[in-house]
């Protein structure tokens, strides 16, 4: 007996223990809090560590962090480090960081002191050394800083202190306030704050601190306490402060000190920090999960590591909200995450991730009917879900739809669905769980239907159309006259008696009464050749998705129409799915997510992966809008649904922005510069060297919602003609010629429009110094020097070669007067020389004659000369040529001699004859 009360009081309670898993599933499954999407930030984007300790916010809207290894700001893209500009700044573990009421930034670099960076000046100056101003107490670190009336306090394990900013003398700046153990201090509006570890402090205004220990014990357990507190956050609408540390996370109200237990920890379990966000929900950091607390609802959730939601570790450090709402929560080792106060408007059901039965990754479908989803998926299934219950259930189809498959879901009536195979339609019952009716309509699949009223149903397929009227297949309609075969998409009512069909080849107006079928515009028309995936119709203006021409707007009267290609940063060109809010806009699901159409003011708002959607891509016979106005998009990986209202339900500010680096080329040294001209956030002007033509301009905003979202249009005036758009941080200018030019930059927010705040900085490019206004003056009065001398140069050569040319001129009439008198005496010589040959040529003919008579005397004289002298030569020679005969004939010597001296005689016979004619010959010269 005894045994079976034990086995009963197990059952008992394990039977108590699993309602009480259940219901804690159920609850952590509906609530929107587990759809988190978080943005990782690690050393892949510039951090010098991942561990992070702290954050703060400067003046800019500019989030910093401090790291194991120095201070970071943030920007959009990437970290600016500190120390990389600021080599004098130690390095080393940074555990606490705030900000100043003048916007500057102060830190504490673990044993080595306190630091300011100075916004103005872009420079850091170090404040103070707190272990060396109390050596005797031996800090190590410091807990907690926090700003207020001009001074900084600081919580540590050996008391509160606070630095006075104000103060002249600076060895009584720094002060211990309050000898308590403190490591968390949260300044109130009033001048107060609240402090402790063990014991809690509460200073209310300018009163004298409190120990409110004792007071809370007296209201609660008095065997309860709360401590070791290691954070706190203030609400400032319900003067509440919120408490965490080893035991869990509380509420402790400042007027009647009442505490509430939020949540308890288990041994194990340590809590680290703790956030309060703009929409009331608590952030607390432990070692086992990011926790979760909504005031208002008082719903608590524990999310844990999910890579797939950006929740990379279990273990959170710091948690800090930022002025436009966003959740900054740092790890230990894992860099920070970033969660966009918008991007948990999204929420993924029923996904292949999911923790239920739901295995398929892709919805092909969904129908609402009596507040349950009904959803046929890629692998065959009929799915039932309660979302009030989150119950899900799989229907059974036995047997029906061959080979498994379920293309199409579209409701009948409350209670009936109409579901399509591959070859089978049947209409199945919900309630009872069973296939009703089963038909035969075409060989292939239906492509989609159109519910006309409560007894209409239209079914459309590859060139064949059916009527189902009261679930019976009236009508068939077989084959269209606008082409054989042509697939029938979609359907939407244009007016009372007439529809309109889209097809892989435009679109078709039909007429229910009569069949009619006719095109809509001519076949030239891009409308007559676009494959459209669904219609809808809205105040007589007719909307198109489209396969490749994005979302078409077309006018019901006249066909004209126009393409809604407005998302500035992502393309749609193609779409699925439209579903129209209370507001008139239209929610469309395409290949890169969903955008929300404005058609009154044309505005589009883009939404992807990036901001909570489960995936990209969508399915265009899957999407729907329930009673409530909740719209429903089924496609990969499972069904986001999501509220119109709570997506930018708020304004969105538009935010400064701010230059935040400049770096110029210069092209002698081939080297990159950065300016001199001071902290660039605070620079106007920036003067360049005439070599620096080439220059880098770095910007950001401080706009950490939808910052994939954000563009940035930048205009260089006296360079550029017009604006240019970007979506990057950094833009490069080449081969600026010198000269003044002014830098403009805007931002766009994810809503679509642009801020009219525009950050201007003049550019001004040195001249060469050839180029240069002293230069110009000087070489124009060089110039002007030159043309002077050249002038006076000039005429003074002038002069002179008019002096040499009068010389000249003279000397050449001299010589002219004397050529002339020799003319003179030479023309009179040669009119007597002319007399004398005429008196010549008078006696000439007597001189020829008495010359004739001369020379034939003379000739009568040489021939008696010729004859006498041939006579005379010729007896000597003949002598001669004898005697050598002779000599030949006889040999001896005796005749030889006596030749030879006749010889002799000869050749002096010779020689005498010849002297003769010689004189002979002068002696007529003479004559």
């Amino acid at each position: 007996m005894n045994k079976r009360m034990v086995v009963k009081h197990l059952i008992r309670n394990l039977t108590a223990f699993c309602f009480v898993i259940f219901i804690s599933l159920s609850a952590y499954s509906k609530n929107p809090n587990r759809h988190l999407r978080f943005i990782n930030i690690n050393t892949e984007h510039g951090l010098p560590h991942n561990r992070i300790y702290d954050f703060t916010q400067d003046k800019l809207g500019f989030v910093w962090a401090a790291t194991e290894e120095g201070v970071v700001r943030i920007h959009k893209k990437g970290v600016w480090i500190l120390t990389d500009d600021h080599s004098y700044v130690p390095t080393g573990r940074t555990k606490r960081i705030a900000t100043l009421e003048n916007g500057d930034i102060v830190f504490d670099i673990m044993n080595r002191g306190f630091y300011k960076y100075d916004y103005s000046l872009d420079t850091v100056t170090k404040y103070f050394h707190l272990q060396k101003e109390f050596l005797n107490l031996k800090i190590d670190h410091v807990s907690e800083i926090s700003i207020a009336e001009n001074h900084i306090f600081l919580a540590t394990p050996k008391g509160l202190f606070s630095y006075d900013l104000n103060s002249q003398e600076k060895g009584n700046r720094l002060k211990l306030v309050l000898d308590t153990p403190s490591l968390f201090i949260e300044n109130l509006p009033d001048g107060g704050w609240v402090i402790g570890h063990y014991d809690l402090y509460y200073k209310k205004g300018n009163n004298t601190p409190v120990h409110i220990t004792p007071l809370i014990k007296k209201l609660g357990n008095k065997d309860f306490r709360i401590g070791p507190i290691v954070a706190s956050t203030y609400d400032q609408n319900s003067n509440k402060i919120y408490l965490t540390g080893k035991k869990g996370t509380f509420e402790l109200d400042l007027d009647t000190y009442e505490m509430k237990i939020i949540s308890q920890n288990q041994p194990t379990v340590l809590c680290f920090d703790t956030a309060l966000d703009l929409n009331g929900k608590l952030y607390t950091c432990s070692n086992d999960g990011l926790e979760i607390y909504d005031i208002k609802n008082e719903d608590f959730t524990i999310i844990k590591k999910n890579p797939e939601r950006g929740l990379v570790t279990d273990v959170f450090h710091k948690a800090f909200v930022d002025t436009m709402g966003n959740i900054w929560i740092s790890t230990w080792n894992f860099g920070i995450m970033f969660l966009d106060n918008q991007s948990n408007k999204f929420q993924t059901i029923l996904s292949g991730n999911d923790d239920k039965c739901f295995q398929s990754e892709f919805v092909e479908g969904i129908e609402f009917l009596n507040k349950k989803l009904y959803i046929n998926a890629s692998k065959g299934e009929l799915y039932e879900y309660d979302i009030k219950k989150d119950i899900l259930e799989m229907l059974p189809l036995d047997g029906h739809l061959i080979n498994g498959n379920i293309f199409l879901i579209k409701k009948i009536d409350e209670s009936k669905l109409l579901l399509s195979g591959r070859r089978i339609t049947t209409i199945y019952d919900v309630k009872k769980r069973k296939v009703l009716k089963e038909f035969f309509f075409t060989g292939r699949f239906l492509l989609n239907a159109f519910k006309e009223n409560d007894e209409t149903t239209w079914l459309l397929s590859w060139g064949k159309m059916g009527k189902l009227n009261n679930n019976t297949l009236e009508v068939t309609y077989p084959k269209l006259d606008f082409e054989f075969n042509l697939p029938l998409n979609c359907m939407a009512r244009l007016s009372k008696d007439e529809l309109l069909i889209g097809t892989d080849k435009g679109l078709l107006k039909f007429r229910s009464a009569t069949g009619e079928v006719s095109k809509i515009l001519p076949s030239d028309s891009l409308l007559s050749k676009v494959m459209i995936n669904y219609l809808s119709v809205h105040n007589e203006t007719i909307y198109a998705c489209t396969k490749n021409n994005g979302l078409l707007r077309i006018n019901a009267k006249n066909g004209q129409y126009s393409k809604v290609h407005k998302c500035a940063n992502t393309p749609f060109n193609t779409t699925d799915n439209i579903q129209i809010d209370s507001n008139g806009n239209l929610w469309v699901s395409g290949e890169n997510g969903i955008f929300r159409y404005a058609p009154e003011t044309e505005e589009t708002l883009t939404f992807s992966k990036d901001d909570g959607l489960m995936s990209n891509i969508f399915q265009s016979r899957s999407g729907m809008t329930d009673a409530d106005g909740n719209i429903y998009f089924g496609g990969w990986k499972g069904i986001t649904f999501f509220h119109p209202d709570s997506i930018l339900e708020t304004k969105i500010e538009h935010p400064k922005t701010f230059i935040t680096e400049f770096t110029s080329y210069n092209t002698s040294t081939e080297q990159y510069e950065q300016i001199d001209d001071g902290p660039i956030i605070n620079t106007d002007v920036i003067n360049l060297p005439t070599t620096n033509r080439r220059f880098n301009i770095s910007f950001a905003s401080a706009n950490y919602n939808y910052s994939n979202k954000i563009m940035y249009r930048y205009k260089l005036e006296g360079f550029d003609y017009d604006w240019h758009r970007t979506n990057d941080f950094e833009i490069t200018y080449k081969n600026v010629r010198p000269g003044k030019y002014t830098f403009h930059v805007t931002t766009q927010n994810a809503d679509g429009s642009w801020s009219d705040s525009i950050k201007k900085i003049k550019i001004q490019i040195a001249k060469p110094w050839w180029a240069s206004t002293w230069s110009i003056s000087g070489f124009i009065l060089l110039g002007i020097f030159a043309i002077r001398l050249l002038i006076f140069w000039r005429t003074k050569s002038l002069e002179k070669s008019k002096r040499t040319l009068q010389r000249i001129v003279e000397k050449r009439t001299k010589e002219i007067n004397h050529k002339k008198e020799e003319l003179e005496v030479q023309y009179r010589t040669i009119q007597m020389q002319a007399e004398e040959l005429q008196t010549y040529n008078d006696s000439l003919e007597e001189m020829v004659n008495a010359r004739t008579n001369d020379l034939k005397l003379k000739n009568q004289i040489l021939e008696d000369h010729a004859f006498f002298n041939s006579h005379m030569l010729r007896k000597p020679v003949s002598n001669i040529l004898g005697l050598i005969q002779l000599f030949d004939l006889r040999p001896d010597d005796i005749s030889k001699r006596e030749i030879f001296d006749t010889l002799k005689v000869s050749a002096r016979n010779l020689d005498g004859y010849i002297r003769k004619i010689q004189e002979m010959l002068r002696n007529e010269r003479k004559n």
